[in-house]
């Protein structure tokens, strides 16, 4: 939606279909553990930053242009004074 109305975006998928069987893993990014694949996609992809769910949905983690996972209290602070 965003690339029809002429945002400059391109979304990288990974581990986006849905399996109750969990093949990669426990989908939890606050897991030091489970974040690997999304840090390696964005550091291969040269992305400017990274997204991760939660296996329902419900939290949004986020990463840095370097991989990094920025802790969720920056982000609520980040929001607090946008």
């Amino acid at each position: 939606r965003l690339k029809a109305l002429g945002a400059p975006v391109e979304f990288i998928k990974i581990h986006n279909t849905p399996d109750g069987t969990f093949p990669n893993g426990i989908p939890n990014p606050l897991l030091p553990e489970c974040r690997d694949d999304t840090r390696k996609a964005v550091i291969e992809h040269g992305a400017d930053m990274g997204i991760a769910f939660d296996g329902d949905f419900d939290r949004c983690f986020l990463f840095d242009e370097k991989g990094q996972f920025i802790e969720g209290y920056y982000i609520v602070g980040l929001l607090a004074e946008a």
